[in-house]
């Protein structure tokens, strides 16, 4: 172990980009009474681009913005000369997932706060880079940020341990105001995964039918009002193509020429 000049230390590229942790004001003044005794680990740095000796935080990273906070200028460090990337990226993962707390809601919420870090769904790769860092698949990363689109009830079930996250995520297919009232019963009741997944696929059978039913009486009013023939095609949840048959140039000038809904047939439609 030595003591570096912190100005020599930088932060790992394979943290998850986001804030620094924050001292708290005790912990600041305290080093600034006492000095800090706990050491950084690091690597000697392979890209300096000074003549001064880099290093790269591979754990301690609390102490190291403590150290900056008290204005402190060097930091007890245990120091790798030679670590290959791969076993540095390892190292820094394996500290990281340690740290993170194990209640799913609130890894969700550090995941999801280095997904945004990384670009979030703005950025093309951003989950792949993000679930790399973290030493874990892009679909597992996936299922932790679905958690976060859950009603808030759900999520208090999953945070307090009572529902777990596995049986949770499969809830995003219900509406929102479904699914805290279902969660509670599934707690309830010590539903299994199977009782799950057979009362869901119903549910969504019925909301099937009812969603063709509503379609097809859409259509046939939309027919009428017309005089031709109207569908609705590649309908994928709140998107899809409305299809107007014509069987002339004159039938087609007539379906430019007048408004699609006049007042009687839109009080069928929105009624």
């Amino acid at each position: 172990m030595r003591y570096l000049p912190i100005d020599q230390i930088q932060r790992s590229p394979y943290w998850p980009v986001r804030d620094r942790p924050r001292p708290a004001p005790d912990e600041v003044d305290e080093a600034r009474r006492t000095g800090i005794f706990a050491p950084v680990t690091v690597r000697r740095s392979r890209q300096a681009l000074t003549a001064f000796p880099s290093y790269e935080l591979l754990d301690g990273e609390r102490i190291w913005a403590i150290a900056q906070e008290a204005e402190i200028h060097q930091v007890p460090a245990i120091v790798h000369e030679r670590v290959p990337d791969a076993e540095a990226r390892a190292y820094v993962e394996a500290r990281y997932r340690r740290a993170l707390p194990s209640d799913p809601i609130t890894q969700a919420k550090a995941y999801a706060a280095a997904y945004a870090a990384e670009g979030g769904r703005a950025v093309r790769g951003a989950l792949r880079q993000t679930a790399d860092k973290l030493g874990m698949t892009p679909a597992r990363l996936k299922h932790y940020l679905n958690l976060l689109d859950l009603a808030p009830g759900v999520q208090d079930l999953v945070a307090a341990g009572r529902l777990a996250y596995t049986k949770a995520r499969r809830l995003n297919v219900l509406a929102m105001s479904d699914q805290a009232r279902l969660a509670e019963r599934m707690v309830n009741e010590a539903w299994s995964a199977r009782r799950l997944e057979h009362y869901l696929r119903g549910a969504q059978a019925k909301a099937s039918l009812a969603h063709d039913a509503n379609i097809g009486h859409l259509e046939r009013v939309l027919s009428d009002a017309t005089g031709t023939r109207v569908r609705f095609d590649n309908l994928d949840r709140d998107k899809g193509e409305l299809v107007l048959t014509f069987y002339s140039l004159e039938q087609l000038e007539g379906l430019l020429e007048r408004p699609l809904l006049d007042g009687a047939t839109r009080k069928q439609v929105f009624d």
